[in-house]
C-alpha cells in the first residue's frame, strides 16, 4: 500500500539536488585549493552530466582568470626588470641617477608582492567557499536523511507474504491513527509462525525442536484438523503482563508450522495474524502401559 506522496516526494527530491550542489561544488574547489588540474566527481553525482559540466566551466574559469592576471603582472616585471638591466651600467657611469634604478627595483617588489596576493586571494577564496559548503552539506545530510524516512515510509509492507482480505482504511485523506490496523492479509507462506505463552511450570523439559500441534480455535479442529510444527525458540526469561487478575509470568515459545493453511474438501480455510491458537507441544511418548504403572511406581516410591 502507498500513501499520498507527492509532498514527501518533491521535498526529498529538492533537498537530494541541494545535496548534490554542494558535492559538486566540494569536489571542484578541493580541486582548486589543492592546485589539481581536473575535478575529482564523487559518486553522488556521477549521473548529472550538467551539474558537472557547470562546474568544470566555472573551475576553467577561475584558472583562466587566475593565470591571466598572474601573466599579465609577470610582463609588468618582466618589462621593470629589463629596464632595470638597462638603467644598472648606465647608473655606474653616472649617467643616471641611482634613484631611477632603486625606483625600478622597488616597483619590481610592489609586482611581486600584486602577484602573491593574487594567487593567495585564489586560494584563500577557495578555502574560505569550500569550509562553507562542507558546513552545509553536514547540515544537509540528516534532513536528506529525514526526508527519505518519510517517503520510505509512505509505502506500506505487510509483514507476510499474502493476499488482500479486507481494506479497514479507504477514506482519501484521511488520518491513519497511530496502532490503528490498515487491511487483513491472508498469508501465502507455506508456513506459519505462532506465538504460544507457556507458563513457568511447564517449560522445564521443553527444548527447540519438539513436534507441537497448532489448533486455531476459529476453527473446530475435531472438523478441519489441526497444523503440525516445530518449536524454533523459547524466551530466554520469563515475561510478565497485567491481566485482570493480576500480573502473571509465562514464557514465549515460538513454533513454525509445517503448513499455512487448514482444508476441507479441497477449501482452503484463511489463517489470519491475530487469530487464536492452542498449542500442544509432545514432550515425550508413553505407552498406556506405563500411564497405568505411574501411579503403581509413585507408591512404591513413596
Amino acid at each position: 500500500m502507498r500513501l499520498e506522496r507527492t509532498h514527501f516526494l518533491t521535498n526529498y527530491q529538492e533537498s537530494v539536488n541541494q545535496e548534490q550542489v554542494l558535492h559538486a561544488a566540494i569536489a571542484r574547489l578541493d580541486a582548486e585549493v589543492l592546485g589539481k588540474d581536473r575535478i575529482a566527481f564523487p559518486e553522488q553525482v556521477a549521473s548529472n552530466q550538467a551539474l558537472q559540466r557547470s562546474e568544470r566551466d566555472l573551475f576553467e574559469s577561475r584558472r583562466s582568470k587566475l593565470a591571466e592576471g598572474s601573466q599579465a603582472i609577470q610582463r609588468q616585471i618582466r618589462l621593470a626588470q629589463d629596464q632595470l638591466n638597462i638603467v644598472r651600467p648606465l647608473v655606474a657611469r653616472g649617467a643616471v641617477s641611482q634613484v631611477e634604478a632603486l625606483k625600478l627595483s622597488q616597483d619590481i617588489a610592489t609586482l611581486q608582492g600584486r602577484l602573491g596576493e593574487l594567487r593567495n586571494s585564489y586560494f584563500q577564496e577557495a578555502y574560505t567557499e569550500l569550509a562553507k559548503r562542507k558546513a552545509d552539506l553536514g547540515a544537509l545530510e540528516p534532513i536528506v536523511r529525514q526526508r527519505h524516512d518519510q517517503l520510505r515510509r509512505t509505502e506500506i509492507l505487510s509483514p507476510v507474504r499474502g493476499r488482500v482480505n479486507t481494506v479497514l482504511i479507504n477514506t482519501r485523506g484521511g488520518v491513519i491513527p497511530p496502532g490503528e490496523p490498515i487491511m487483513e492479509i491472508i498469508p501465502v507462506e507455506e508456513r506459519l509462525l505462532v506465538e504460544a505463552r507457556i507458563k513457568p511450570r511447564d517449560v522445564a523439559f521443553l527444548v527447540p525442536g519438539m513436534n507441537a500441534r497448532v489448533k486455531i480455535t476459529a476453527y473446530d479442529y475435531t472438523i478441519y484438523g489441526e497444523l503440525n510444527g516445530t518449536v524454533e525458540q523459547i524466551s530466554a526469561d520469563t515475561i510478565e503482563e497485567q491481566t485482570p487478575h493480576g500480573k502473571e509470568s509465562f514464557y514465549q515459545v515460538l513454533i513454525r508450522t509445517d503448513g499455512s493453511q487448514l482444508r476441507r474438501g479441497g477449501e482452503a480455510l484463511p489463517i489470519i495474524p491475530g487469530m487464536v491458537a492452542e498449542v500442544d507441544i509432545l514432550t515425550g511418548k508413553r505407552s498406556v502401559l506405563n500411564y497405568l504403572l505411574r501411579p503403581l511406581l509413585k507408591a512404591r516410591l513413596r
